[in-house]
């Protein structure tokens, strides 16, 4: 009895320190870009994730982009980073004052051994204080 104690013992703390919870395996890493606003007055964004926006001074809008990704390979991410997956594409219409920042349209689903990867973005985007957001038909000024 005391050795079935003791083996019965020694297998649960194994299990309880290295058993992981497979559902909330994943990698993280930032992406940044910094897009020159001048001669700017709105920004139009259209990007697929949450979004944070936040005042800055100056004249330049700096976006973070913070992804997770549903495995947990760093080497993955980098490449995916590095590939162009998360850029964004930005269009200036300089006529009408005005910059659309919208995310890539055309990424496929990320398989990772067969099964789909669970992929989730969150921008922070820092932009000057002159510049209004326009999403569809409000506009409101940012930082207030």
């Amino acid at each position: 009895m005391k050795i079935f104690l003791t083996i019965f013992s020694i297998l649960c703390v194994t299990f309880t320190c290295f058993a992981q919870d497979l559902t909330n395996v994943s990698t993280s890493g930032l992406f940044h870009k910094t897009i020159t606003a001048t001669n700017i007055q709105h920004l139009n964004l259209d990007v697929d994730g949450n979004v944070n926006i936040k005042s800055t001074k100056g004249s330049r809008i700096l976006v973070e982009v913070n992804i997770k990704i549903g495995v947990p390979n760093k080497n993955l991410l980098d490449y995916l980073i590095k590939s162009g997956r998360y850029d964004l594409v930005v269009e200036r219409k300089e006529n009408l004052g005005e910059m659309v920042v919208s995310s890539k349209k055309t990424n496929n689903i990320l398989m990772v051994k067969g099964k789909e990867c669970k992929e989730e973005l969150e921008y922070t985007i820092f932009v000057p204080e002159q510049i209004q957001l326009v999403n569809g038909e409000t506009a409101s000024t940012v930082g207030r």
